[in-house]
């Protein structure tokens, strides 16, 4: 199975990422879930959604996150985010076998690379990384645990460069291939949803795959 979803073109600059929501409700941008729980051990699902536009140069990514137990410890970009309440972005952007691996916890701070594999990667560097702009509603504070049902937004800005090993101009009309994830949890709450379906025995979201399409307008 394949999820398939059209992303708009939104002709925006100098934007606050704080802004972004606020956006996206008045141009009528469309939410999607993630929702698909892949693996019956790990059956905890946070209401979760994502919605996605792109410019001339650049992607927007605004994640809703609604989830029961919220964890906020990693602050340093290219830590293990994927421990903390977390949402992701895999794409393969190319014709190649190579796909970008973008992860963001709940206070801003991402994990980035390029693979092949989950084994064969190449991190993004300060430089790449320095180019992604998040915002995110609980700020860059260590939080710890919260043990309460919270709501928090997260927007990445995303500009073509930042995808460093390809030479992206333009995407108007180009489809390429992507997954979005909600990871993250205590030990009661662990969870790892997907927005398209994964084939695993185990949870891994290194599985290209099993990405979705997305088609940019």
């Amino acid at each position: 199975m394949m999820n398939s979803i059209h992303i708009p073109f939104l002709p925006i600059s100098d934007v606050s990422l704080q802004e972004i929501p606020h956006l996206y409700d008045k141009n009528n941008i469309v939410y999607h879930t993630v929702s698909v729980v892949n693996w019956k051990d790990f059956h905890y699902s946070p209401k979760t959604q994502f919605a996605m536009t792109y410019t001339m140069d650049r992607i927007y990514i605004h994640f809703k996150v609604v989830e029961d137990d919220v964890r906020g410890f990693v602050t340093e970009d290219l830590g293990p985010v994927s421990t903390d309440s977390c949402v992701e972005f895999f794409v393969s952007m190319g014709q190649d076998d190579y796909y970008y691996n973008i992860e963001c916890n709940c206070l801003g701070f991402l994990s980035m690379g390029v693979r092949k594999t989950r084994d064969e990667k190449e991190h993004a560097s300060p430089q790449v990384l320095r180019q992604i702009k998040r915002y995110t509603s609980f700020g860059t504070q260590y939080i710890g645990e919260i043990k309460k049902t919270c709501s928090w937004d997260c927007v990445l800005e995303i500009p073509f460069t930042a995808f460093f090993r390809h030479n992206i101009s333009n995407l108007k009309g180009i489809s390429v291939r992507a997954n979005f994830y909600k990871c993250g949890g205590s030990d009661k709450y662990k969870h790892y949803v997907s927005w398209n379906p994964i084939d695993s025995e185990k949870p891994d979201f290194h599985r290209p795959e099993f990405f979705g399409l997305i088609q940019f307008d």
